[in-house]
Order: C-alpha cells, then structure tokens, then sequence
C-alpha cells in the first residue's frame, strides 16, 4: 500500500458499492463480495484499479469481534478462492480454421471456443487426471520408438545392406522422430512419416516392433522403404495449404510429418491414410 500524489476516494467508493465500515475501517470477511464489485478487473483480489496504491492487510479475529464483523463464537464458512482462470478469454478474429483446430487440440476440454471469443473451462478441473493414462501412454511409446530407432544399425535382424543407412541416423533425429511416433499414439497429430533409407523388408520389420508399442487405433506401416506411423481415418493436412483432395501429393516439410524431403500421399478422411504406389523423391 502506497500513498497516491491524488489518491481515490476508496471510502465513498467502498459504501457505494455495499461495504460496511467499522469505526471507520474498510472491513470484510476474504469471502465477501464486496472485494469483487470495488474492483476494476472484476476480481476479489488486488490491485482493485490501475495504480491505486491500495492493498488488503489481514485482521485478527479478535480484532474482528471487537469491530463487529463478527459475533463472539461466530462460524466462518472456509473461503473457496474462485479459480484464477474462471474468466480468462481471448479474441479469435481473423484466426483461421488450421489455428482453431490446433488450440482444441492442444488444449482439449481446457477451453471452449463461442464464435470468435475462446475461453477458458473451469469445468475441465479433472483434465489433468482424465489425461494421465495418454501422458504415460506417450512415455511409453517414446521409450520403445527410440529404443527401436536407435538400435537399427546394431541388430541383427536387418539385412546387411541396410546397416550403413541405420547406422547414419543420428541421436537427435532418432528422439524427434520418437516425440513424433508418441503424439500420434495420443492422438496429437494424424501421422509420421520418414524415409531413413531402408529396404522394403527392413522397413516392415521396424514397422512391425513399433506396432507392438501401440494403442489398437494406431497402426505402423511400411512401404518401398517408408515408415509410416498414423491413424487409419485422420483426415491428413499440411499446415498453410488448402484441404487437399483425394490422392494430393504434398511435400513433407512440416511439422505434422517426417523430417526429410520425401512426399506424402493425402486421403481423406473416408480412406486409410497408407500409399498404394510408390512414391517419388525430391
């Protein structure tokens, strides 16, 4: 609390809004809603205006009774703090269909979009439960994808032609392209795609210890070399372009899919998202 060059009128301001003053005292229970209709920012906590100067200061119960706020013996019912986001909003105009999508999916049932406003669901208080079971799901999966990942040029199992191609992915890619195996598993994102320069049969083999990692809704595929971790009926978009249509090549230098300059067959929603021919190189 700070004095003021000009300060407010707090007191005439305080009895207006409803507040009773105790020997001249600005008094209230923390439960009050007197707090919430002096403020500014219609919140029971400070500041209660741009650059007021004023604070609260807590008072004994002693002190209490002795005003008359409360009666001796009196029972105070415990203070629920409204949530800190119960009224957090933002304004979406001229945000477009791409973005909206990326905030329900990022946020879930955190937020509820109206219009052009979104805001924020104090209903949603059971989010971080409902979602334990998909953060360790992703765990999980990010674990066993770079254990894969990573042990390609040591195991045994591929073809001697294909070691020197495993053997050149590096760390970093390996555990990026884990993060990405996972956010499909949990739904996040509709697919991965890469091509790390394997054979057609070292490429089914790898797909095939992911698959072992995964929830029933996702599958791992392999075709002429490409590894493809996605769900079957996720309509399939590349960021900043328009909906594609039916057999649409798209070049895969997004965040949606691998890392490499490859393309990646598009379906719709209707069709499982898996090429059928060859694809070609860029």
């Amino acid at each position: 609390m700070e004095e003021r060059a000009v300060p407010r009128d707090w007191l005439s301001r305080w009895t207006a809004a409803g507040g009773r003053l105790y020997a001249g005292r600005m008094v209230a229970l923390k439960g009050d809603p007197i707090w919430t209709r002096i403020s500014r920012f219609g919140v029971p906590w400070p500041p209660y205006d741009f650059g007021s100067g004023m604070g609260v200061e807590d008072v004994l119960r002693e002190e209490a009774e002795a005003l008359g706020v409360l009666r001796p013996g009196q029972e105070v019912p415990p203070t629920s703090a409204e949530d800190f986001n119960a009224r957090a909003e933002a304004e979406l105009a001229g945000l477009g269909p791409e973005l909206r999508d990326a905030l329900k999916s990022l946020f879930g049932p955190q937020i509820h979009v109206d219009g052009d406003r979104v805001r924020w669901n104090v209903a949603a208080s059971s989010y971080e439960s409902e979602y334990h079971d998909l953060r360790q799901m992703a765990r999980s999966v990010f674990a066993r994808s770079e254990s894969i990942l990573g042990g390609l040029g040591r195991r045994v199992l591929l073809p001697e032609v294909d070691r020197g191609a495993a053997a050149a992915i590096g760390e970093r890619e390996i555990r990026e392209a884990a993060v990405q195996i996972a956010a499909v598993a949990t739904g996040r994102k509709p697919l991965y795609h890469e091509h790390y320069g394997l054979s057609q049969a070292a490429a089914e083999q790898v797909a095939r210890e992911l698959q072992r990692g995964l929830p029933p809704r996702v599958l791992a595929r392999a075709d002429h070399g490409h590894l493809f971790v996605y769900h079957p009926r996720a309509p399939i978009m590349a960021t900043a372009l328009p909906p594609p249509t039916d057999g649409l090549l798209l070049p895969a230098q997004n965040p949606m899919l691998g890392r490499r300059p490859c393309f990646t067959m598009v379906f719709s929603s209707s069709q499982t998202a898996m090429p059928s021919r060859e694809l070609s190189e860029s």
